[in-house]
């Protein structure tokens, strides 16, 4: 341990944690000069191994919040300096110098360390969180879930006119895996949590937001949006200091805008991300959902510049984690999206390639560059990263789906018929409009046009769907509705694959006989419909099996 004046204790509460409690006990012996471990429970080893490592073990029934149980630790301590940790957290070795000169510093009232999160798939996410800070007896943790002692350090600081650093000691959390979350009951236990806290406090913004966050996992927008939109609520009533001050403000706004425009609620979502960037911290969840909104509206060049702000967050350490890969692959994404619809194809198409073999587990980029091979008849390659994708996640629906894509393109309408079923069986909320529009083109492909046409009217979200509708309208000879009558780079791009995948149905005559019919008859369509529909009405059927 580097020579350092001021002492340290740690903090911690656990309950069965014999699995790791030794690692995270040994990780931290050379940085703190006492421990304090409160046991509230624990049924396995973990009290012995906490003595055996030289702790000071209190043991007390769990008192229904983990404010409370945290409180307890903090009271017994006895040292200058307070560090909190959770068993599952490792501080790594080498930061004993930079700790030292935090703590001997009288200045300092509290420190932000560096947390990273590890998932299943060995990264990591990292963010600043308040772990390390004086023992003063004014600094104590509140909220029965997600309990926080940061107000309360930030609070004197101001008062007293202390400082509070960022980055001092880096830790590894390993309980975000999924074995960890599922061994341990982790998503009832939380859900309890959060019920219990809420009745306690009904109006704390902070606890709504990551309730919202938490249901975001189950798929049930409306009780994610119900949340969130409680949260936001209360937020718009803190001074503006504190909007700007705490960056849980903007991705609560982000996270409610983000469910409403899944939910085509377009106006309302523009209108809170105006809010959160005229009045909240910028957060890499912002700057995301607010490209994520421009491209819904057509906004492509708000779109660019706001994925190039997200973009611009990548590898920074901040107070508040980014989701993964929102920074950079999913940037990536919405950049070259946004190309494609200020007309930039090639860099567009140049992009998606680049971007699925650089970050090869990103969905969106995988099915992109797989659809930018079909349309170059690339097949063997299409089939490579889409049978890769699958090897990897199995019961993803938009790999199924887009594989019926695939057997659409090489003639292949009864594979498509068995892999529409599979994509609509594993289709969640946010797959089901990709879905949908897929199955109206096998059901096109099999001849059913009014099957088509029922399916894509219902679900027309998609840009095949409404490439499909466009279509059908054309063939029946019907004006079309107004939501259909202009398209743009993305919806030209459907049409071409809609006709390119029809011409190898079973009898591509059925759509392209009146089509051409109509055409000819000068059926009023915008022009641009007309150019792309003229282009690819008899595009070459396929005659080498691929």
């Amino acid at each position: 341990m580097d020579r350092r004046n001021a002492t340290i204790s740690l903090c911690m509460i656990v309950k069965d944690e014999s699995s790791c409690l030794r690692d995270c006990l040994e990780a931290a012996g050379p940085y703190v000069d006492e421990m304090i471990v409160v046991d509230t429970g624990s049924s396995d080893d973990t009290m012995a191994i906490a003595e055996s490592c030289g702790a000071t073990v209190l043991s007390m029934a769990w008192p229904g919040s983990f404010a409370r149980a945290r409180n307890v630790s903090l009271e017994a301590a006895t040292c200058d300096w307070i560090l909190v940790l959770d068993a599952d957290e490792v501080l790594r070795p080498g930061d004993e110098e930079e700790l030292a000169r935090v703590v001997d510093d009288p200045r300092h009232l509290g420190a932000f360390v560096r947390l990273s999160n590890h998932g299943d798939d060995g990264a990591y996410l990292s963010c600043l969180i308040m772990r390390l800070f004086r023992n003063d007896p004014s600094f104590r943790f509140r909220l029965a879930i997600h309990e926080q002692v940061v107000e309360s350090i930030l609070a004197k600081a101001e008062q007293v006119g202390g400082l509070i650093v960022d980055g001092v000691l880096h830790i590894d959390h390993y309980g975000y895996r999924e074995s960890v979350r599922v061994a341990k009951n982790k998503d009832e236990r939380d859900r309890r949590h959060f019920e219990d806290a809420l009745r306690e406090e009904p109006n704390n913004a902070y606890l709504w937001f990551k309730y919202g966050d938490y249901l975001r996992r189950f798929d049930h927008s409306a009780v994610v949006i119900d949340a969130l939109d409680r949260s936001c609520a209360l937020i718009r009533d803190y001074p503006d200091k504190r909007r700007r001050r705490e960056p849980y403000c903007a991705e609560s706004f982000s996270l409610l805008a983000l469910e409403l425009v899944r939910a085509n609620r377009h106006a309302e979502a523009g209108e809170l991300l105006d809010y959160a960037r005229q009045h909240c911290h910028p957060t890499p969840m912002m700057w995301w959902v607010s490209g994520h909104h421009a491209l819904c509206i057509k906004d492509h060049d708000a779109a660019l510049e706001y994925f190039d702000a997200c973009a611009a967050l990548d590898g920074q350490c901040l107070h508040v984690p980014a989701q993964p890969g929102i920074t950079n692959e999913r940037s990536h994404f919405g950049r070259a999206r946004a190309l494609l619809g200020l007309g930039q194809r090639e860099t567009a198409i140049r992009m998606f390639k680049e971007g699925a073999d650089r970050w090869p587990n990103c969905e969106d980029l995988v099915l992109a560059a797989t659809r930018v091979a079909m349309l170059e008849r690339r097949f063997p390659e299409a089939i490579r990263r889409l049978t890769a994708a699958l090897d990897k996640d199995p019961e993803n629906a938009n790999y199924w789906q887009v594989g019926t894509e695939l057997f659409l393109e090489l003639g292949r309408s009864k594979d498509a018929e068995v892999w529409i079923v599979r994509a609509q069986a594993q289709q969640t909320s946010l797959s089901a409009a990709a879905v949908a529009a897929t199955y109206g083109e096998v059901e096109l492909a099999a001849g059913d046009l009014e099957g088509a046409l029922d399916r894509w009217s219902r679900d027309p979200r998609h840009p095949n769907a409404k490439a499909g509708l466009i279509l059908l309208h054309a063939v029946f000879g019907e004006p079309l509705p107004p939501a259909l009558e202009t398209i743009d780079a993305e919806i030209e791009v459907a049409l071409a694959g809609v006709l390119r995948r029809h011409a190898q149905s079973p009898r591509p005559e059925r759509l392209r006989l009146p089509l051409s019919e109509n055409l000819a008859a000068g059926r009023a369509l915008d022009p641009r419909i007309h150019r792309v529909i003229s282009a690819n009405l008899d595009p070459p059927r396929l005659t080498t099996p691929v």
